[in-house]
């Protein structure tokens, strides 16, 4: 299955796949759901060959109390979540040439940030 959905896209309330999710190459692509569970087969946004070069875009909506899915007998989750027991394969542009990680969480509306430097140089 080919994804390709613009801003208007409904909220999708789950996404379980069992083969092949694939964002389309060709435009900008916003999926929205409370939650996606890759089950078997995969989540794919470009490939190595052929990068995602436009925008793509998976936004989760949930609350807090919203009720707990299961997914097996040993799988339970939240709202807000993608889970994944088969593969997630995501190819987009370049980044940049160095990349850091947060020391400290990033709080809403903070003027500050801590981070580690020389992080994957390439």
């Amino acid at each position: 299955m080919v994804f390709n959905l613009n801003d208007t896209s409904p909220i999708y309330k789950h996404i379980r796949v069992n083969g092949n999710l694939t964002f389309d190459n060709r435009t900008d692509c916003h999926l929205k759901a409370k939650w996606i569970f890759i089950r078997h087969g995969k989540l794919q946004i470009g490939t190595k060959e052929h990068p995602f070069e436009n925008k793509a875009t998976i936004t989760l909506h949930g609350e807090r109390n919203d009720e707990t899915m299961a997914f097996t007998n040993s799988i339970f989750m939240g709202s807000k979540v993608i889970a994944n027991v088969a593969k997630i394969r995501i190819y987009g542009k370049k980044r940049a040439k160095v990349m850091f990680r947060l020391r400290r969480p990033a709080l809403n509306k903070a003027s500050e940030f801590y981070v580690e430097t020389g992080l994957d140089l390439v």
